[in-house]
């Protein structure tokens, strides 16, 4: 990387000379900079640092999925509580029930009644 920014700032000292070879080295050289994929580095160990870390990689994503599985059911169990709640209304009372699920999907929030976003001047002149 750092001998890529030593060749950018000798092309770009290089692009103040007049002439169309020097500035499209100088274009080449911000798009090679600008758009080049990085390398990855592989990690040099003996064989026994080698599983070792295959274990714990095993380990993190176990743990991983298992978080995915416990935000999951939180989720099922927040729509099931929806669902006996809209249930509850239901049979509580058929036009509240029916005035709720009924309207716009795209309900936003009133304009008059949002708070300003910008704060008052610390000190009044």
């Amino acid at each position: 990387m750092k001998s890529t920014l030593c060749r950018l700032a000798k092309a770009t000292k290089a692009s103040k000379k007049t002439g169309p070879g020097v500035r499209d080295e100088s274009v080449q050289l911000l798009r090679s900079t600008l758009y080049e994929t990085p390398y990855k580095t592989t990690l040099h160990m003996d064989k026994e640092s080698w599983k070792k870390h295959e274990i714990i990689n095993r380990a993190w994503g176990i743990h991983q999925s298992r978080k995915q599985k416990e935000i999951k059911n939180l989720y099922d169990k927040q729509f099931q509580a929806m669902q006996e709640a809209c249930e509850e209304l239901r049979l509580t009372s058929e036009n509240l029930f029916n005035a709720a699920m009924t309207g716009s999907k795209s309900r936003r929030f009133p304009i008059q009644t949002r708070i300003p976003t910008e704060t008052p001047p610390r000190a009044v002149n």
